[in-house]
Formats: structure tokens, sequence, C-alpha cells
């Protein structure tokens, strides 16, 4: 999870000297990686959890910690599951990101170069929303909209969305009107 949200960060970064701290700390943590262009870097957990799944789940199923699957293609649609579940660790990043800036423009917290780094990324993160009127007098609500809607999308991707169970006149269940699998649902259907 840790190199995951430094792939964020680095993505996000400011466009700011070399000699700041995040871009220290990136490059000695990412090294080579930190340079590449941010398109490469949000595909590249996809790519590295969903080979190290398929990989590790070898020995998993053979160890009975994993249910046998049926086929290769089933392993394979399992990973590329798993690979696309990693984008919901960031989520955690991303809430603290913007936690931290709400709290930060209502307290001065100093004049470290971390709280405008951290102001530019939470910019770049909430830039989908800049076209909403948020802002009543001093106070933003942008912040508080964003961490909503990364819960609601992180919870809809993992559980799915769906609508509670109806019963028709004659009381006999009927299907919810709307049900679309999260990944949890989506693995489970392909471990079958």
């Amino acid at each position: 999870m840790f190199f995951i949200w430094l792939i964020f960060l680095s993505s996000l970064k400011p466009a700011t000297a070399d000699a700041d701290s995040l871009r220290g700390l990136l490059r000695s943590q990412l090294g080579r990686v930190e340079r590449w262009p941010w398109g490469i870097k949000l595909l590249l957990p996809f790519l590295v959890v969903t080979v190290l799944w398929w990989l590790v789940s070898w020995p998993l199923t053979y160890w009975e910690l994993l249910p046998r699957s049926v086929s290769l293609g089933q392993r394979t649609g399992q990973a590329l599951l798993v690979g696309l579940g990693s984008y919901l660790a960031g989520k955690f990043l991303i809430v603290g990101a913007l936690a931290l800036n709400l709290v930060s423009s209502y307290v001065f917290f100093g004049r470290h170069p971390f709280w405008p780094q951290l102001e530019e990324i939470s910019r770049r993160l909430l830039a989908p929303l800049q076209f909403l009127p948020l802002r009543i007098g001093r106070i933003d609500f942008a912040p508080l909209l964003g961490i909503a809607l990364v819960l609601l999308i992180a919870h809809c991707a993992e559980n799915g969305i769906k609508t509670p169970p109806r019963k028709d006149k004659a009381g006999r269940s009927q299907p919810p009107l709307v049900h679309i699998p999260g990944l949890v649902e989506i693995y489970q259907g392909i471990a079958k």
C-alpha cells in the first residue's frame, strides 16, 4: 500500500523546484519510476498487483488458502480484479489529504513547505468539482464533498450498487430494480 500511495503522490505532486522534500522522498523511494510520465505511473499499480497476484495465487491454491481455479482464464480474471482493487488503497490517502487540507485552510500550521504542496495536491484532486458553487462566505465545502465522493465511489466499486429487494402484490420476492455488482461479487462469481 505504501508504494501505491507513493505512486499516487508522484502523479499528483506539484511541479515545483527539484529540491523540495516531497520530490526527494519520492525519488529516494521510487527511483527512476518517479520520473516516468504520470499516465504510466497510474497504470503501474494495476500491472504490478495483477502479475503478483497471478503468481502468488498458485502457492496459495496449493496450500488450500484459496479455492481451486477451474481454468487459467479464471485465475487471470481474478488477478485482473485484484489489480483493479489495488486502486482502492488510494482512498485513504485521498481522504487524508483532503481532510488535512480542510483543517489547514482554517488553522495556521506554520510555513513548512509541506502545506503548499498539500494545497496543490488537494486542488488537483478537487479539480472536477471546481465548477460547483461550494464556497459559502469563507467556508469551502469542496473538500467535504470530495471526501464523501471518494468514500462513496470506493464503497460502490467494492460492494456494487443494489436496490432493496421488492415484493409483488402477492408477496412474492422480485429481483431488485438495480443490481450492479462490485469487485467482491465479481471475484466471487469468477471463483465459482
